[in-house]
C-alpha cells in the first residue's frame, strides 16, 4: 500500500508541474506580446508623423504652383527646429500652423535657407534641400529629398 501512495503523489506532483511550466509560458509570451506591442505603436507614430510632414510639404508645393498664399509672391515658407514645425498654408485666413513631434522623434534640414524650407519656384525648388526626420527610440531615419527639377519629394529609410 506504501507503493500506492507515492505513486499517487507522483502523478499529482507532475500534474502541478505541469501547471507551472504552462503559467511560466504564459507569462513569458504575455511580456513578449506587450513588448512587440509597444514597438509597433512606435513605429506607427514613427510612421504617422512622418507621414503628416509629407503631406504639408507636398501642399505647400502645390499652393505654390498655384500661387502663394500668404499674399507675397510666390513663395511658401516652412520653418523648422528639432522638436517641429510650422507653415503657413493660410495663413491670410487662420495664421500659422504649428506642429509638434513627439519627444522621440528629431527633425533637421539640410539647406541653404536652414532651418526655414523656402518652396519658391514654380517646378520645384532652386535648391537642393533633405530633411532628417530621426526616431531615437527605433534608430530609424527617414530622409526627405527633394527635387530641384521637378516639384517631388522622395524618401529614404535607414537604421542607424
Amino acid at each position: 500500500m506504501k507503493l500506492k501512495k507515492e505513486g499517487s503523489r507522483q502523478e499529482g506532483g507532475l500534474l502541478i508541474e505541469l501547471m507551472m511550466y504552462v503559467a511560466l509560458l504564459g507569462i513569458f509570451f504575455a511580456v513578449a506580446v506587450l513588448t512587440m506591442q509597444s514597438t509597433m505603436n512606435e513605429d506607427r507614430v514613427f510612421d504617422t508623423t512622418t507621414r503628416q510632414l509629407y503631406y504639408a510639404m507636398r501642399r505647400m508645393q502645390i499652393m505654390t504652383q498655384r500661387g502663394s498664399t500668404t499674399g507675397g509672391g510666390r513663395v511658401n515658407r516652412m520653418d523648422v527646429d528639432e522638436h517641429g514645425y510650422s507653415y503657413n498654408p493660410f495663413k491670410k485666413l487662420w495664421g500659422e500652423e504649428e506642429k509638434r513631434l513627439p519627444p522621440t522623434i528629431k527633425i533637421t534640414l539640410d539647406g541653404p535657407s536652414h532651418p526655414n524650407l523656402n518652396v519658391d519656384a514654380m517646378f520645384g525648388q532652386r535648391t537642393l534641400y533633405r530633411m532628417y526626420i530621426k526616431d531615437t527610440v527605433l534608430k530609424r531615419t527617414r530622409t526627405y529629398i527633394f527635387s530641384q527639377q521637378t516639384p517631388r519629394i522622395r524618401w529614404e529609410d535607414s537604421t542607424r
